[in-house]
């Protein structure tokens, strides 16, 4: 999906309306454990202006889900009504191409999951495409600390993070090449199928 992008007809921002200046974004299926909720929270702690915080996830199915989903529209509502220059958009059914469009135009992406088993696939698609990322510590992302972003403890750290990150260019760039390197040079397919070989070879 990464390797020889090419866009082709409307751009993420132009399909979803996005006029900020700066657009963050966050691509998880809607559920507490993914805890989206957390990074709203944050988002009203940031003194960074014209931004939209873009979340992309499946269509809420189940009671909670719905539940949860409706929360999360009134917390948009809420940092909208606090801060006119910040925009909320919760988008599900979103196609793969949009997504990976979203993945190229963003400027930074956001994951507050409270609970994952190893490393997010999403925040390995961030470093695919050159995306700097701040996460909460969950599952093994303590081990990609230094590969393309920041991993945070406290919605105060994130806040603080995402406002350095849109307010540095220079450092997203720099964070943008050595995620990419490092996915590159550790995190492929090619990488992951040459790795199992060798732990099946050392068994047998």
């Amino acid at each position: 999906d990464y390797d020889g992008f090419e866009a082709k007809g409307k751009t993420f921002r132009e399909e979803y309306s996005i006029k900020t200046k700066y657009f963050a974004l966050c691509v998880a299926n809607y559920g507490r454990n993914k805890a989206q909720h957390y990074l709203l929270e944050t988002f009203l702690k940031t003194k960074s202006k014209d931004v939209t915080l873009v979340f992309i996830g499946s269509k809420p199915n189940h009671r909670n889900q719905k539940l949860y989903f409706n929360l999360l529209q009134l917390m948009g509502l809420a940092v909208k009504i606090h801060d006119r220059t910040k925009s909320i958009k919760l988008l599900t059914d979103v196609n793969r191409g949009m997504v990976v469009k979203a993945f190229h135009e963003a400027d930074i992406f956001l994951l507050g999951s409270s609970f994952e088993v190893g490393t997010p696939a999403v925040i390995y698609e961030a470093m695919a495409a050159g995306l700097p990322f701040i996460s909460s510590k969950s599952g093994s992302l303590g081990e990609l600390y230094y590969s393309g972003g920041w991993i945070v403890n406290t919605t105060r750290e994130m806040a603080n993070g995402i406002d350095i990150l849109l307010n540095g260019e220079l450092l997203r760039e720099e964070l943008s090449e050595y995620g990419k390197g490092e996915y590159n040079s550790h995190y492929t397919v090619s990488h992951y199928i040459e790795n199992m070989t060798r732990l099946y070879t050392s068994i047998v």
